[in-house]
């Protein structure tokens, strides 16, 4: 199974960054836009493994153990400037076989926000993938749980690439255009109080998402 561990933006957030990836696209000679069910912001991407009861232990682990930590002030991170590298998942997976289960929350603290920050794209050799950066009160809370998550999961034995993080939600994908584009992304915010545990099957229409487990962070 293809894991990755993320944050969901609630439903106002996927639907505008939806709407303006379709503009995009509209706008650019070819290009895939994100429908509203795939945003995502990823926070660690996993790859191929069958240990998917190793991965929700330790993304509960990590969070928990984030959250009972005083958080840094930290600066504005980089913007994105590396598509991810797809893989291949297997053929026999079966979506509603873990059913997501968010239990308890991890903290009574209030939640924090994320906000939309501009936007940008990255070049590979199918065109362009465009995003949606990320700025907000959150960023050090998030930083921080991209740190945790990675530092278990490696501990654990997984093998995760090493990269800078840059906070980003991925809208558009193989762009490809001469011309300007005229793109507004609005600022607007969203609590940062959930993280899941993501699978992703690749198909020719792009990639499938379901939800297997999911930590709320805040009460």
């Amino acid at each position: 199974m293809r894991l990755f561990v993320a944050i969901r933006p609630c439903d106002d957030i996927c639907s505008t960054l939806a709407g303006v990836a379709h503009s995009l696209c509209r706008q650019a000679r070819s290009g895939r836009a994100v429908d509203a069910a795939g945003i995502h912001l990823t926070l660690v991407f996993i790859g191929e493994t069958g240990r998917v009861d190793d991965a929700r232990r330790i993304m509960r682990t990590a969070c928990r153990r984030t959250m009972a930590q005083p958080l840094p002030q930290l600066p504005q991170p980089p913007q994105p400037s590396q598509p991810p590298q797809p893989s291949q998942p297997p053929d026999e997976w079966q979506p509603d076989e873990w059913p997501p289960a968010k239990g308890p929350a991890v903290t009574a603290r209030p939640a924090s926000m994320l906000s939309l920050s501009g936007i940008g794209s990255f070049s590979h050799r199918r065109g362009h993938t465009w995003w949606a950066g990320i700025a907000g009160e959150a960023l050090p809370l998030l930083m921080a749980l991209e740190r945790a998550l990675g530092s278990e999961f490696r501990d654990a034995g997984f093998s995760l690439e090493r990269r800078a993080f840059r906070p980003h939600v991925t809208i558009a994908r193989n762009v490809q255009t001469t011309d300007a584009l005229c793109l507004d992304v609005p600022q607007l915010s969203f609590a940062l109080d959930e993280v899941s545990l993501m699978s992703s099957v690749l198909g020719r229409d792009g990639a499938r998402y379901a939800e297997i487990d999911t930590v709320r962070l805040h009460g």
